[in-house]
């Protein structure tokens, strides 16, 4: 499940996810990275959506979980 930033819950049929402003150029790139690792896959969504998005920018903090 996904919560957007007007607090809509959708049911995410991807393996990935995105939101806010740079969330087509980072889905874009998730989805044509399948086979990389995870953090080379965020990395490379999250230079996408710096490049093509006027909002995105570093730094960029990681957090794991679980």
């Amino acid at each position: 499940y996904l919560t957007d930033h007007y607090l809509t819950v959708t049911r995410v049929s991807e393996p990935h996810a995105a939101i806010g402003s740079g969330q087509g150029p980072a889905l874009g790139v998730l989805y044509a990275t399948a086979g990389l690792a995870p953090r080379a896959r965020l990395t490379r969504a999250l230079q996408a959506a710096e490049r093509y998005t006027t909002t995105v920018r570093r730094p960029w903090r990681w957090a794991e979980t679980g």
